[in-house]
């Protein structure tokens, strides 16, 4: 499961992000953020983008941490911080079990500092 989140890629600060969301089932959630960059217009340098996406995956992912699941249903939560610059998409991966696992309510938040 992914869920596309960013600010504008001209952002000259890092953000910091905090995530929740709840699930239960067995084995573990692995929560990774897919980082993304785009690049400039080559017609146009101060847009980013111009009818098609010039997004490029970077080869590192960050890491929001590995949650173990319980058969009750819990709130687990984190925190990331977006590089400057840079997009990310939450990802939502099962880790420790082929089982299902229910996962409802992700919320993520910039934390204002």
């Amino acid at each position: 499961m992914g869920l596309f989140w960013g600010l504008s890629p001209s952002d000259s600060v890092p953000r910091h992000i905090r995530f929740s969301f709840r699930a239960r089932g067995d084995g573990a959630i692995q929560v990774l953020f897919y980082r993304y960059v785009d690049t400039a217009d080559k017609d146009n340098p101060d847009r980013f983008r111009k009818h098609t996406f010039n997004r490029k995956l970077q080869k590192t992912y960050g890491n929001g941490g590995k949650f173990k699941l319980t058969p009750e249903t819990a709130t687990y939560s984190g925190e990331y911080t977006i590089p400057a610059g840079e997009w990310c998409a939450i990802v939502l991966q099962r880790a420790g079990s082929s089982s299902p696992a229910t996962v409802a309510d992700v919320s993520v938040v910039v934390v204002d500092e």
